[in-house]
């Protein structure tokens, strides 16, 4: 693996030069992972960042009797959440590799240093953390005022814009995305997948119809309408942004 070449492609490195590159590099540490293992578990200290190089990584938290919450995904070029670099020495929520993935480690002092000495750094290290709170704002407000249909749609649009193609995961993995039951994706889906708006399959998600799909996510089309909406439904569509 070129690391520097894999650092680089981080949003939050991009503006440093090569010998800084060449710094960080030597430093990184890679470690690759099979599908289902833990790369950090939450409460494990927080020595180290994380930039996947290769595969799917999930970040998740689990409540006392066990159930997940699915709070992001990250693929090839994502630095996994910094948060906790300015909230404590631990990590909030556990990292799990949802195939086999690589990534590069990177101590937690290093990227402190290098805010001190780069204003560059520093303002994208903001702009991650300020995508990530109004994100998570954005989650709260979906719950309460949003259909969970609406949110399932979202969630697929999402993936859809960050992996492209066919997305690689269950009905279970969606709900706990979305933070509802594995049975009300599957009739959601099934729904929607009857309407020609997906194609699914074992571990096979494929929109076919993403406009409409917008529709929903944007409330314009509830599942009693769809079957009979109309071209003047689709000229009211509000531009989505799924960033």
């Amino acid at each position: 693996m070129d690391k520097q070449k894999s650092i680089k492609v981080c949003e939050l490195f991009k503006s440093l030069d090569n010998l800084e590159l060449e710094k960080i590099s030597r430093e990184a540490i890679e470690r690759k992972y099979v599908k289902a293992s833990v790369i950090f578990t939450e409460g494990e200290k927080g020595d180290y960042v994380y930039i996947v190089t290769e595969g799917m990584v999930k970040t998740s938290k689990y409540s006392l009797c066990g159930k997940e919450n699915i709070l992001d995904i990250f693929v090839k070029g994502d630095l996994i959440d910094p948060v906790y670099v300015f909230c404590g020495d631990s990590y909030p929520y556990s990292a799990i590799a949802l195939d086999k993935a690589s990534v590069l480690l990177i101590r937690k002092e290093k990227l402190i240093t290098l805010m001190e000495k780069s204003p560059a750094v520093s303002f994208l290290a903001m702009k991650t953390i300020s995508k990530k709170l109004l994100s998570a704002y954005c989650k709260i407000q979906e719950k309460t005022n949003e259909r969970v249909e609406q949110r399932i749609a979202k969630i697929l649009l999402i993936l859809f814009k960050k992996i492209g193609g066919e997305l690689s995961f269950t009905r279970e993995e969606i709900a706990n995305m979305v933070g509802t039951s594995f049975e009300t994706v599957i009739r959601f889906t099934s729904s929607i997948k009857k309407e020609k708006i997906l194609e699914t399959g074992k571990r096979k998600i494929k929109i076919i119809n993403e406009q409409k799909l917008r529709l929903i996510a944007e409330g314009f089309l509830k599942s009693s309408e769809r079957t009979n909406h109309n071209l003047s439904n689709e000229k009211k569509l509000l531009t989505y942004n799924v960033s």
